[in-house]
């Protein structure tokens, strides 16, 4: 199974190349905007506008070499979200090493945040550094509208 280190780790040269300004990537699915990446030095925006792209990069993503592999849609118990909890930590503290970060957020609105100068109190409590959650809200739409793909 390749881990989000080796991901990050063979992303990270081209990361690097950027100085000044960004990348800006949009992913459109059924002529629909879906996804918009925008890749700057020091951080990566990632919005999701859509659950179009979701459809497309769950099943992806739980394959058995994709970055939350043996966690399944029907086995989302505390076990298996703190098993995504932690590799997302994996993630987030390899980026905060690299001064860098992630954010994703979904229809314009922050819901994550990974990575160098990340703070989440509660989460910190837990020695979950390097995470932020954004607004509950922001989140509890997401997640509503994440079951739906689920299902």
């Amino acid at each position: 199974m390749k881990n989000i280190e080796k991901y990050l780790d063979e992303i990270a040269p081209f990361w690097n190349l950027i100085s000044g300004g960004s990348v800006d990537i949009t992913v459109r699915v059924d002529k629909k905007d879906a996804v918009a990446l925008s890749i700057h030095n020091d951080h990566v925006n990632v919005n999701i506008m859509g659950m179009d792209a979701i459809k497309i990069a769950l099943p992806l993503l739980m394959k058995k070499e994709g970055a939350f592999a043996g966690i399944t849609e029907r086995s989302m118990s505390l076990s298996s979200f703190l098993q995504m909890l932690g590799r997302v930590k994996t993630l987030a503290d390899k980026l905060a090493a690299m001064k860098k970060y992630v954010t994703i957020a979904y229809r314009g609105k922050e819901i994550l945040r990974v990575g160098h100068n990340a703070r989440s109190f509660g989460l910190s409590v837990l020695n979950y550094d390097n995470i932020q959650i954004g607004g509950k809200m922001n989140i509890l739409r997401f997640i509503n509208d994440l079951k739906d793909v689920i299902r």
